[in-house]
């Protein structure tokens, strides 16, 4: 695969645009989201990506209502780096007896003053522009948001006009807050865009106005380049990752399902980086099986400070956003960041319980995942699954939360990150556990993707996909005690996990390892690399000479 840098030029093919859209099923019960077979560059983007949803065709003859639009426009300094974005949304109300409330949350995981970024807002209809009242409070989706109200009855056309501040380069955490990167910008949705509060609509639309960036730039959303048509209310747009500027792209093909951008200057090669991505979402596709390749985009941004490596997906959203610098930490290579990219690339497949987003399985899992399969398919070699699993491991053993229930562990909040992460490191090491048991059990033949795939069938054919189907799962393969172990490990925290010596493989043993934590000496385990067969089919002309070990069942190099 061969990396380029987007240059100006459209190509429209609506027939396999069509076709694509619609060999693409639903992800998780989340619609797959096509892609468009080309890109635009310009003053504004206006090629068109629409999702098909896979239950119903809207009648010929009814027309659609689009009563949402948004154009970013991301502004220029004089040097050429973005410093703000422009924001104008078009929206329609059916009914203009009554007040139009604008909703954004005030206060997002490393943004803690969200709502400030907005200013010079201006709402206007037909008798001009209106007041506007504010009231911060009322969460939704786990946020606090704030509100926007007019004063008085709108529309039905109404405009709204404002500016987003952008976030320091500086700040860490998920990369929820818009940021500037080498000559472009990349964040969430979720940051800056005010959405109508309870306006139907059958789809949104997403424009970009690149007039003040440079030659050959183009924007990207969760979704493809261009211009995004979503069918649905605007809440739709409110959590799509966003990408624009002179990106290099890692794809040439216009109708690929995997695609991938990079704005800045990072500190490793990033078309093999991309590259590399590619080939981590067909082991993916191949190693969970129950799905074809979903429509998926994965955009990096470097910005111009030392790295800090972070990365965040919507569970089975069709895309992720990660966070590099221009410069590697001590503690950091290629092999960590990649290992990042794969963890936040697994959520599209591990997914989520029906009933929310439980850490225990939706990390959980989904980092035994990163731990394990890059090393089986001879994507990565085995010391670097050594790293990612003794990260994890130090972090459960030397917690002061290691004992901690799931519930005190939620009541904790998201900054203590000794405590956030206990969930991510159990599930990881509990899952590795039955996986060892089944493999155990079946004489190799029988892991536990094998035995989770008839969950992830029903769940993407819209069933409910619950804890108690986990723990049905558990008592049908390892008896009645598993739910027990399993409950006081993972729920309930009481019972500290050792997993046994060969839970990662055949090429990982446990040792035993001491740690200094609060001033005490702690005791817990590690996995290191030992001498072990590889497998018999060599690794692919793409694929990193590595010696793959046999981690997992049916995994392979790619």
């Amino acid at each position: 695969m061969r990396a380029r840098n987007v240059s100006s030029g459209c190509l429209h093919d609506a027939a396999r645009r069509r076709r694509a859209a619609l060999s693409h099923p639903a992800a998780a019960g989340i619609d797959a989201i096509p892609k468009a077979l080309g890109w635009c560059s310009g003053a504004v983007l206006a090629l068109m990506v629409t999702l098909l949803p896979s239950h119903a065709a809207r009648a010929a003859d009814v027309p659609e209502r689009v009563n949402f639009s948004v154009t970013i426009k991301p502004l220029a300094a004089q040097d050429g780096t973005v410093n703000g974005l422009a924001v104008t949304e078009q929206i329609v109300l059916p009914d203009a007896r009554a007040p139009l409330t604008l909703v954004l949350p005030l206060a997002l995981p490393a943004v803690p003053r969200n709502a400030e970024a907005v200013s010079e807002l201006h709402v206007t209809d037909a008798r001009g522009e209106v007041a506007l009242a504010i009231d911060d409070g009322g969460p939704s989706q786990g946020f606090a948001l704030r509100r926007w109200t007019t004063g008085r009855p709108v529309g039905p056309q109404v405009t709204v006009r404002y500016r987003a501040a952008l976030q320091p380069a500086q700040t860490g955490g998920p990369p929820y807050g818009m940021k500037a990167a080498g000559q472009g910008v990349a964040g969430s949705t979720k940051s800056f865009v005010l959405l109508p509060e309870a306006l139907s609509s059958d789809a949104s639309v997403l424009m970009w106005d690149l007039s003040e960036l440079v030659a050959g730039s183009i924007g990207v959303a969760t979704g493809g380049a261009g211009t995004l048509r979503v069918p649905g209310s605007p809440m739709v747009m409110d959590d799509l990752w966003l990408l624009a500027g002179p990106a290099l792209a890692g794809q040439t093909q216009t109708d690929a399902v995997f695609n991938a951008y990079t704005i800045g200057q990072p500190p490793f090669d990033a078309a093999a980086t991309m590259a590399w991505s590619r080939r981590a979402y067909e082991v993916l596709t191949s190693a969970f099986g129950y799905m074809q390749a979903p429509h998926y985009e994965l955009l990096i941004r470097a910005l111009s400070v030392a790295s800090y490596e972070t990365g965040t997906a919507r569970l089975a959203g069709g895309g992720s956003l990660m966070t590099v610098g221009s410069v590697f930490s001590p503690s950091q290579d290629v092999q960590t960041v990649q290992s990042t990219i794969f963890h936040e690339m697994g959520h599209q497949w591990v997914g989520q319980l029906s009933n929310g987003v439980e850490p225990w399985y939706a990390e959980g899992m989904n980092v035994f995942v990163q731990a394990t399969l890059p090393c089986a398919s001879g994507l990565h070699p085995i010391a670097a699954c050594a790293k990612t699993i003794n990260d994890w491991a130090r972090y459960y053993y030397t917690s002061p939360a290691r004992h901690w229930s799931l519930q005190q562990i939620d009541a904790a909040g998201f900054e203590q990150e000794a405590v956030r992460r206990i969930p991510y490191a159990r599930g990881m090491l509990y899952f590795a556990s039955v996986d060892a048991a089944l493999r155990k059990r079946s004489a190799g033949k029988h892991g536990l993707l094998d035995a989770m795939r008839p969950l992830y069938i029903a769940r993407h054919a819209g069933k409910r996909f619950e804890r108690s189907d986990i723990e049905a799962l558990l008592r049908r393969e390892l008896g009645e005690a598993e739910v027990t172990t399993f409950r006081q490990v993972v729920i309930e925290g009481t019972q500290l996990i050792v997993p046994p010596s060969n839970a990662f493989g055949a090429c990982l043993q446990r040792e035993e390892r001491r740690w200094s934590s609060e001033g005490k000496d702690i005791e817990g385990y590690v996995w290191e690399p030992v001498r072990c067969r590889a497998l018999a089919r060599p690794p692919s002309r793409d694929t990193p000479q590595v010696r793959p070990c046999r981690l997992l069942r049916g995994i392979h190099a790619a």
